[in-house]
């Protein structure tokens, strides 16, 4: 599924990255990999508090 987002984000069709992310994060929401790209794709959309949040997400899924 984030694979599929990630085509989705290069291909700017945002609205389809972050079903597919979504769909990812609702079987595993520590998938650090949807978050980023989750963010990115709302970032496109200039939807930036959301992308902020998905991005602080992914951090944390680094943190020691």
């Amino acid at each position: 599924m984030v694979d599929t987002g990630m085509i989705f984000y290069n291909a700017r069709q945002d609205d389809q990255a972050i079903t597919q992310c979504r769909q990812a994060l609702e079987l595993d929401q520590d998938f650090v990999l949807a978050h980023l790209y989750l963010g990115r794709a709302y970032e496109q959309k200039r939807v930036y508090r959301a992308a902020v949040d998905e991005y602080l997400k992914q951090r944390a899924g680094f943190a020691p």
